[in-house]
C-alpha cells in the first residue's frame, strides 16, 4: 500500500510541476495520468519486493553456505547443482 501511495505521489508531484500547482495537478491526474502504464510499473515493483522477501526468507531458513552450494557450484559431472537440490532443514 506504501508503495501505490508513493507512485501516486510522485506522479502528482510530477504533473504539479509541468502545471505549475498542485491543485490543478490533482485535478487533472485522473485524465492525465496513462493509469494501464502506472498499475504495470506498480504491480512489476510489487512482485520483485515477493521475490526479494522469498529469497531472504529462503537464505535465512536454509543458511547462506547451503544456498551458495545450490545456486553457484558445479556437480561432480560439471552439471549444475540446481537440478540435483533437495532442501532438507
Amino acid at each position: 500500500m506504501k508503495n501505490i501511495i508513493s507512485s501516486i505521489k510522485k506522479e502528482l508531484l510530477r504533473q504539479a510541476h509541468k502545471l505549475g500547482s498542485i491543485a490543478v495537478a490533482y485535478k487533472r491526474l485522473g485524465t492525465d495520468v496513462v493509469w494501464p502504464v502506472f498499475w504495470t510499473g506498480d504491480i512489476w515493483l510489487n512482485v520483485l519486493l515477493l521475490f526479494y522477501c522469498a529469497a531472504a526468507e529462503l537464505t535465512r531458513a536454509v543458511g547462506v553456505d547451503k544456498i551458495k552450494k545450490i545456486f553457484f557450484s558445479k556437480t561432480r559431472d560439471g552439471g549444475s547443482y540446481v537440478k540435483y537440490a533437495r532442501i532438507t532443514t
